[in-house]
């Protein structure tokens, strides 16, 4: 059945966006002055603390483009969803284009100024990645990954053997596997992880005026990047709509894991010391804030008694205290 055109949903306006805004090429961004700033603007602590961020992103955009294909898959499989599938489907095949564009444009600038290949800071010492944010951008995301891939043929085998009992239990286990990798990715590494990221390195290399074919990708980047956190956050909304068991035993535990295992390591490993003056304080606001837009998006009432008490309910000022805590215990 063709489309409703007097129906469409947020997922099509977005593909609509992509259509538009997300077809810049990467080689067509020229690194000419950024190859020379990178040998005469920086030292090198600030080379290898500068690496390193770019490093996270490289690896996550690889790791995305090679876990991402299950989510339209898992999509397409949901039965009675509470929107139109096809449209959704439609956003994420332009989701997947643009992470292989994102890997494309940090491939090309190790090559071309850093002048490696080596993404994981082999001229420089073993601590260049610290082996909890390895886990979760990399192994977790492989993992969600493939048990989506499962679930899907779970529920397909249940809809070609027709018992009504098993459909439904398959279905909803699809349910939750969906939104445990969404939240994963769209939630956490693109909503926290990559949006903070972007932030620091736009105050780092402003401060140095340095880096204009890098600044230009990742402003472009940061554009694509935004509908896919957009589509995330919507997703996640309609299936707690539809499921919300999801917000506690799926959402909830991706946001308590993250904080308590993943960010006092990592930030502590690439921000201490903190050659380019990242102003830590700020970061900190800045994933804060891109956390609670993915509370209210979802709906801040579907989230656990205990939940609001740990984080919702806190303000600013007591979650930072409590994530530069964790900071300096990983120290």
């Amino acid at each position: 059945m063709a489309l409703d055109y007097d129906s469409l949903e947020s997922p099509f306006e977005w593909y609509r966006a992509a259509k538009k805004h997300g077809v810049w090429d990467p080689e067509e961004i020229d690194f000419e002055q950024d190859r020379r700033d990178w040998e005469e603007k920086f030292d090198e602590e600030e080379r290898r603390q500068f690496m390193t961020i770019c490093s996270l992103f490289y690896e996550g955009e690889e790791s995305v483009t090679q876990t991402l294909a299950p989510y339209p898959m898992a999509v397409g499989a949901l039965e009675d969803a509470s929107f139109d599938t096809l449209q959704e489907e439609m956003y994420l095949t332009t989701h997947l284009w643009e992470e292989s564009k994102h890997v494309d444009f940090f491939s090309r600038y190790f090559n071309e100024v850093f002048g490696t290949q080596d993404t994981m800071g082999g001229d420089f010492d073993e601590g260049f990645w610290n082996p909890e944010i390895q886990e979760y951008l990399i192994d977790d995301l492989d993992r969600v990954s493939g048990e989506l891939r499962d679930a899907v043929g779970r529920a397909e085998q249940s809809k070609r053997q027709g018992d009504e009992d098993e459909i439904e239990r398959t279905q909803r286990e699809l349910r939750h596997r969906l939104g445990d990798a969404t939240m994963h990715y769209m939630g956490i590494v693109e909503a926290q992880l990559a949006e903070t990221g972007y932030n620091v390195l736009e105050q780092a290399l402003d401060e140095k005026d340095a880096m204009p074919g890098f600044q230009k990708g990742m402003r472009m980047t940061q554009k694509d990047e935004a509908r896919h956190i957009n589509n995330g956050r919507w997703l996640m909304k309609r299936l707690a709509e539809e499921d919300p068991s999801i917000v506690r035993e799926q959402y909830e535990p991706h946001i308590r894991r993250f904080e308590d295992v993943v960010v006092g390591p990592t930030v502590q490993n690439i921000y201490v010391p903190n050659p380019l003056g990242v102003d830590l304080p700020d970061m900190v606001d800045a994933s804060l804030s891109y956390m609670r837009s993915s509370f209210e998006t979802v709906g801040k009432e579907k989230f656990s008694d205990e939940f609001h008490e740990e984080y919702i309910e806190k303000t600013d000022a007591e979650l930072e205290a409590r994530i530069m805590r964790k900071v300096q215990e990983a120290a």
